[in-house]
């Protein structure tokens, strides 16, 4: 087993199950949003920037995890022109996932 520095973002890690009943480790349980008439869609140009994308649309640079969680990045900072993000809308956001990010 290996030791996290107390430093490390991983050491507030904790088990959550997820829909299917898999373990889970993270900081939070990971984020339901299925898709709905509400949602909308950005295509990602050359200069596009998730942290920018989640300040148009949902107000906040600090959003940027949810685009990303909802649509399955692996690496958010890292975007491919062309693809198309699902982007929900603010309101449809828990009030403790925006008060988070505050």
């Amino acid at each position: 087993m290996r030791r996290l520095a107390l430093t490390s973002p991983q050491r507030r890690a904790l088990a959550h199950r997820d829909d299917a009943g898999r373990v889970r480790f993270g900081t939070r349980p990971r984020l339901r949003l299925p898709p709905h008439e509400t949602d909308r869609f950005h295509v990602v140009g050359e200069t596009d920037r998730i942290d920018l994308i989640a300040y148009d649309y949902l107000g906040d640079v600090e959003l940027f995890w949810v685009i990303a969680e909802i649509n399955h990045l692996a690496l958010p900072m890292t975007l491919t022109p062309g693809v198309t993000l699902r982007i929900p809308t603010a309101d449809r956001l828990n009030p403790e996932v925006l008060k988070r990010a505050r």
